[in-house]
């Protein structure tokens, strides 16, 4: 055990000399002059055809938000953009990215964009339905009779007025006001 430390001692102390050897050999001296050099910090000359940006910018901790608003002035969306896509731009370059949109704010922490667009009414749609015997229109918890008991129908017809499962459209719903009666033919109409 003691010839296995010895060798071991011997073979650390001549990695050692060859190591501090060659360190010694390809030190070149130019590398010390090269550590020595004072750099000088001078300005930059900013090329002619860049542009500066005047007015406030979008930083890392701009808040940017995009709002898309409907007819109405409801808002249908409201998503933030990272700051970091669009960091740097100025209110004329944003509005180049997004044509469309409108900025309603911009400073350097928050900016805003805003679109209004166009949303279709989808058209209301009624279910006939019962309600303590009398057989009316509902939208919803609201329930308008139209003075027809549910007794005067067969049982087949009190099933599907229960589980208001008969669509009415506005028109139908005119008629039915007009003439409930008008509930057997759409009855009719389902049969066929």
């Amino acid at each position: 055990m003691v010839k296995i430390l010895k060798y071991l001692l011997v073979a650390i102390m001549v990695f050692l000399a060859a190591f501090v050897l060659a360190n010694y050999i390809f030190y070149d001296e130019d590398d010390e002059a090269n550590q020595s050099i004072n750099f000088k910090h001078e300005p930059m000359d900013v090329p002619e055809n860049v542009e500066i940006a005047h007015g406030p910018i979008i930083l890392p901790t701009t808040k940017v938000e995009q709002i898309i608003l409907d007819q109405n002035g409801d808002i249908i969306s409201n998503d933030s953009i990272n700051s970091y896509s669009v960091m740097g731009y100025t209110q004329e370059q944003l509005l180049q990215i997004y044509p469309t949109y409108q900025i309603d704010e911009f400073n350097e922490n928050n900016v805003v964009l805003s679109k209004d667009v166009y949303i279709e009414q989808e058209p209301t749609i009624y279910y006939l339905g019962i309600e303590n015997n009398e057989i009316g229109i509902k939208l919803n918890d609201e329930f308008q009779k139209i003075g027809l008991q549910s007794d005067d129908f067969s049982s087949y017809e009190n099933i599907l007025l229960s589980h208001e499962i008969i669509a009415v459209s506005p028109e139908d719903k005119i008629k039915l006001e007009e003439d409930p009666y008008y509930i057997e033919r759409m009855f009719q109409n389902l049969s066929e």
